[in-house]
């Protein structure tokens, strides 16, 4: 193999390199580097979905009306009825999530 030695500020830097590349080392450092560059990828699509979140939180922040809403008068015309959409809830309409607590689902 071949020695390449060099004298730095911290002391001696030596690096041996083998004459006959060992196939699995070159195997192994090559896993290495793709799970390397798959681990930055995962990064770098995970910060990508961090920022559309948080444009969607931001848009849905600026599109709802503000905080203040003052009370009007019902506003029938000519003797219209009221319909109200309320529905009971039923164990037909109640789903459980993994962690136990129950969350409500409309059936439309």
């Amino acid at each position: 193999g071949k020695c390449f030695a060099e004298e730095t500020p911290k002391g001696w830097f030596i690096k041996l390199t083998p004459a006959v590349a060992d196939p699995r080392l070159l195997t192994s450092e090559k896993e290495k580097l793709k799970r390397k560059r798959l681990e930055e990828a995962d990064e770098i699509r995970h910060e990508k979905e961090l920022r559309a979140q948080i444009e969607r939180a931001n848009a849905s922040q600026q599109a709802q009306p503000p905080d203040k809403v003052e009370a009007t008068e019902l506003e029938r015309k000519n003797g219209e009825k009221i319909v109200l959409g309320i529905q009971p809830t039923t164990k037909t309409n109640r789903k459980t999530n993994p962690l136990g607590t129950s969350i409500l689902f409309n059936n439309e």
